[in-house]
C-alpha cells in the first residue's frame, strides 16, 4: 500500500511539474511576438504565417492568464495546490488497490474449497499467506479456528470482514477531507481578498473609482473558484470509492457465506428442547 501511495505521489508530482514548468517559463520569458519569422518560413503564405503567430499568441496569453489567476488567489492557492496533489495521489492509490482481486480473488475461494474437501488445512493457510487480500485473511481465521463451531465462525468471519472493509473505506477518507477543506480554504482566501479590496477603496477616498473595487472583488473570488474546482471532483471521487467499497463488501459476504455453508452445513448447533 505504501509503495502504491508513494508511486502515485511521485507520478502526480511529475505530471504537475510538466504542467507548471512550461507556464512558468512562458511567464518569465520576454515577449517574442514582435520578432520577424525565421528564414525557413519566409516562403510560406502570409495567411499561414499569420495563423501560426495568432495561435502562438493565444497559447501564450492563456498560459500567462493561468499564472496571473494563480497569483491573484493569494497564498491560499498554494495550500489548495497541495490539497489537489493529495486528492490526485489518493485517487490513484485507490484505483490501483481497490479492485476485486485485492478484496476477493475469484480463484482463491475455489482453491481453498478443494483443499478443504481434501482435509489439507495447512495448505489452505499457506495459500492464504501468498494472497494479500481480505478474503485470504478471513479464510485463514476460519481454518485456524475451525473447531469452535459454525455459529462462532460465522461471527468471526463477519467481524474480520467488517474490520477489513472499514480499513478500505478509511483509505478513501483523505478525499473527503480534501472535499471539505477546499471550499473553506477558498472562502478564507476570498474573505482575505475582500478585506484588502475594501482597504484599497478606503485609501482611494470616498470618491474612488468603482472599477477598482470591482477588480479587487474579482481577484478575491479566484480563491473560492479554485476551492470548488478542487472540492467537487474530490467529493465525487470519495463517494465513488465509497460505493465501490460497499459493492465489494456485499460480494465478499456472499463468497464467505457460501464457503461457510459448504464447510459447516449444520449451522444450527442448538439442542432440541423436549416437550
Amino acid at each position: 500500500m505504501r509503495f502504491a501511495l508513494w508511486s502515485a505521489a511521485a507520478l502526480t508530482a511529475f505530471c504537475l511539474f510538466l504542467l507548471i514548468s512550461p507556464v512558468t517559463a512562458q511567464d518569465k520569458a520576454p515577449a517574442s511576438l514582435g520578432t520577424p519569422p525565421p528564414a525557413s518560413t519566409a516562403d510560406q503564405p502570409k495567411d499561414a504565417r499569420a495563423a501560426m503567430l495568432e495561435g502562438a499568441g493565444k497559447q501564450k496569453t492563456t498560459e500567462n492568464e493561468l499564472v496571473a489567476r494563480f497569483k491573484e488567489g493569494g497564498n491560499v492557492m498554494w495550500v489548495l495546490l497541495f490539497i489537489s496533489i493529495m486528492f490526485i495521489t489518493y485517487s490513484i492509490e485507490r484505483l490501483i488497490n481497490l479492485r476485486l482481486k485485492k478484496i476477493a480473488p475469484e480463484d482463491l475461494a475455489e482453491k481453498a474449497d478443494e483443499l478443504w474437501k481434501q482435509g489439507k488445512f495447512q495448505e489452505i493457510q499457506d495459500l492464504c499467506e501468498k494472497s494479500d487480500s481480505v478474503l485470504a485473511r478471513i479464510i485463514k481465521q476460519i481454518v485456524k479456528r475451525r473447531g469452535e463451531g459454525s455459529e462462532r465462525l460465522h461471527t468471526i468471519a463477519g467481524d474480520v470482514g467488517a474490520r477489513e472493509m472499514r480499513l478500505q473505506l478509511q483509505k478513501a477518507y483523505p478525499l473527503a477531507v480534501a472535499a471539505t477543506l477546499g471550499p473553506l480554504l477558498g472562502l478564507l482566501g476570498t474573505v482575505s481578498g475582500m478585506i484588502d479590496a475594501f482597504n484599497t477603496v478606503a485609501l482611494a477616498g470616498s470618491l474612488g473609482n468603482p472599477a477598482l473595487l470591482a477588480d479587487s472583488i474579482s481577484k478575491a473570488m479566484v480563491a473560492t473558484g479554485a476551492g470548488l474546482i478542487v472540492a467537487i471532483p474530490a467529493l465525487a471521487a470519495y463517494h465513488y470509492f465509497k460505493g465501490r467499497t460497499l459493492i465489494y463488501s456485499v460480494q465478499l459476504e456472499e463468497i464467505v457465506t457460501d464457503l461457510l455453508c459448504d464447510w459447516f452445513p449444520h449451522v444450527d448447533d442448538k439442542k432440541e428442547v423436549k416437550p
